[in-house]
C-alpha cells in the first residue's frame, strides 16, 4: 500500500516534534510515547496528533504513559482527539484544541490574494528551540 507523500511529510512533521523516537502506525492505531519535552503540547501535558487513521500521543511521564495507554486502548482512533470521548475514560482537568489543521501540497498550494488576511497564532514557529515548550498557555481559551 503506498502512503500519500503529503501525509507522509505530515506525519514527520509531527513525529519529529514529539521529541523521542515514535511513528503513525499504518493501519491505524494509537502510538503513546514518553516525552517530557515533547513540543506537540505544553510541557507537562499530553499531546495527541490523529492523522490517516492513525494517531501517536506524547505524554510527560511512564506513569501517564500506562493510564493513557489503557484508556485509550478501548477507543477508535478518531475518538482519541475527541474531548468529550477522552474526558469519558480520562481525568482531564484542561483540554486545548481540538484545533483542525489542513496541508496542502507544493503543487497544489495557491497563494492568497493580496486583498486576503491570514490569521495566524502567537509565537515562533515550531522548529525553533523551544518555542512551543516555553510558550505561555496560559491566556489560552480551554474547553
Amino acid at each position: 500500500m503506498s502512503t500519500d507523500p503529503l501525509l507522509a511529510r505530515a506525519r514527520g512533521l509531527w513525529e519529529d516534534l514529539a521529541r523521542v523516537p515514535v511513528s503513525f502506525a499504518p493501519t491505524g492505531g494509537v502510538n503513546v510515547v514518553v516525552s517530557p519535552e515533547s513540543w506537540m503540547c505544553p510541557v507537562g501535558w499530553v499531546g495527541v496528533m490523529a492523522l490517516g487513521g492513525s494517531a501517536i500521543v506524547a505524554v510527560p511521564s511512564e506513569s501517564a504513559a500506562v493510564i493513557v495507554r489503557d484508556a485509550l486502548a478501548g477507543l477508535p482512533v478518531e475518538a482519541a482527539v475527541d474531548a468529550a470521548a477522552v474526558r469519558a475514560v480520562l481525568p482531564v482537568a484542561r483540554v486545548l484544541g481540538p484545533a483542525v489543521l489542513s496541508y496542502v501540497s507544493p503543487e497544489d498550494f495557491r497563494p492568497v490574494a493580496a486583498s486576503s488576511t491570514v490569521e495566524q497564532l502567537p509565537g515562533h514557529h515550531p522548529a525553533l528551540p523551544g518555542s512551543l515548550r516555553d510558550w505561555d498557555w496560559s491566556g489560552w481559551p480551554v474547553s
